[in-house]
């Protein structure tokens, strides 16, 4: 059994990351147009950090399949962000997700391994 206190670490990097893109989407309120427009926009820059916190609740003890998930989101999104052309932007919304996916997958065959030898 992996140690409790490691599986949450990959657990903290995503509740930071949704907090990030929290934050990030009052950017909406600062646009043009009215009101319930601008908190429509809001709710749809929120939609990311909300599929992520409900996939995280529902799988975070299946460290195998999160650790997937989390590297397959991060790779889709580095198409969209090339780390060549926009350094920042690409170590802010896809680095989160690649380290805790890769932390995921440690985790995962590291008590793959303990157990084989218990």
């Amino acid at each position: 059994m992996v140690n409790r206190t490691l599986e949450k670490i990959p657990c903290a990097i995503v509740i930071a990351y949704v907090i990030f893109l929290f934050v990030t989407s009052f950017d909406a309120f600062s646009m043009e147009g009215a009101l319930w427009q601008q908190f429509g926009m809001f709710i749809l820059y929120n939609l990311p950090g909300i599929s992520l916190l409900l996939f995280l609740s529902t799988f975070w003890k299946n460290l195998l399949l999160c650790g997937e998930i989390f590297v397959v989101l991060g790779s889709l999104l580095s198409l969209c962000f090339l780390p060549w052309e926009q350094t920042i932007t690409w170590m802010l919304l896809v680095m989160p997700l690649l380290l805790a996916g890769v932390f995921y997958l440690l985790l995962y065959y590291w008590e793959k391994h303990y157990q084989f030898f218990s």
